[in-house]
């Protein structure tokens, strides 16, 4: 084993050495579990997960100076729903200033849905798209780590991830310290294992790991659960968002905890703007603290969903609106895959 090997040979001059492991987005392929939309925008910026979320109807907070770090698949650079959005990104796999979603793969418009979500609850935030997953949806901690750590370097507030793997990298752990340290609030996926494994980077110290609820706010059938490591819930199932595809520009629906996180980001941009001095941890107890418990909706998984389902309102300090959620349960949509993540 060549880690081992320079682990016990060059004791002296190796501070650590881990094998680059790969990951990727949860939410296998898009193609499967899509609901096309089409040029429609009106299922996307009227859906109720926004209710569900408790988003004011009149935006106190709109996330203007904060920049939001999208590292994923990038995003459609010319999607006219994210026009004004975008500030200038970096794709990492191509290594050039071109963070564009690329066509073809299991992960082409992921980056781009994770966008449109993140724009529409923090409308006068600043997406900064990093690609660093190629159109399958797969990358390795040691590009996501840079990543991380170039986001923080162009000023970012606020890092997305809706990606992950089930090994825990050091690398990785240490880009996430690293930029949490210097008061980034990173959010990340919970995984669509349908497991209690930590899915890293969410299950990492400060990290806000994200789980997935639907309609009703049970949760998710495919979405991780833990407790110690997830920290809050927002909806992910049948979420519409802006999508790039072989149709063209439009509007889809997708499910996985990758949109729960985008949820969640948006709202840290929008608490991130409220109070600019707080710590990345004083966000992330801000947003655990003013979570709905579902432990009565959620008796099997009670303690393990984290502080409960995002509320914007109460978080934001803002008075609520009654929200109802969906009277009757519908089948919560398992995606076809997830990442598998194995050392290369």
């Amino acid at each position: 084993n060549v880690v081992n090997m320079l682990k016990t040979q060059d004791a002296d001059i190796v501070v650590w050495a881990e094998l680059n492991y790969t990951g990727g987005i949860p939410e296998g392929n898009p193609y499967d579990i899509w609901e096309w939309g089409g040029q429609d925008a009106s299922g996307y910026i009227n859906q109720q997960a926004f209710a569900q979320v408790h988003m004011p109807p009149s935006l106190t907070y709109t996330g203007r100076g904060i920049t939001v770090a999208l590292i994923d698949t990038g995003v459609a650079l010319a999607h006219p729903a994210l026009t004004g959005h975008l500030a200038a990104g970096w794709d990492m796999v191509d290594d050039d200033a071109i963070p564009n979603d690329e066509p073809g793969g299991a992960g082409w418009g992921h980056g781009t849905h994770i966008a449109g979500i993140i724009a529409h609850m923090a409308p006068e935030s600043v997406i900064l798209p990093v690609r660093v997953l190629n159109p399958q949806g797969r990358g390795n901690s040691f590009v996501v780590a840079y990543a991380i750590e170039w986001a923080v370097n162009q000023g970012a507030q606020v890092i997305n991830l809706s990606l992950g793997t089930d090994f825990d990298s050091q690398i990785l752990r240490e880009a996430v310290a690293w930029a949490t340290a210097r008061g980034v609030v990173v959010v990340a996926a919970a995984g669509n294992r349908a497991a209690s494994t930590p899915h890293y980077p969410a299950a990492y110290p400060n990290v806000v790991g994200v789980t997935a609820v639907d309609a009703t706010n049970r949760k998710a059938s495919f979405a991780g659960y833990g407790a110690g490591w997830v920290d809050v819930a927002a909806p992910g199932v049948g979420i519409t968002s802006t999508i790039v595809g072989d149709q063209g520009y439009g509007y889809a629906s997708w499910s996985g905890t990758s949109m729960s996180t985008a949820f969640v980001s948006a709202a840290a941009a929008l608490e991130r703007q409220q109070s600019p001095a707080a710590s990345a941890a004083q966000v992330e107890g801000s947003i655990v603290a003013s979570a709905d418990n579902l432990d009565a909706l959620n008796p099997v998984y009670a303690g393990q969903l984290g502080g409960g389902l995002l509320n914007v309102s109460r978080l934001l300090d803002i008075p609520e609106t009654t929200v109802t959620p969906t009277a009757t349960p519908t089948a919560t949509p398992t995606p076809t895959a997830t990442s598998t993540s194995t050392p290369t």
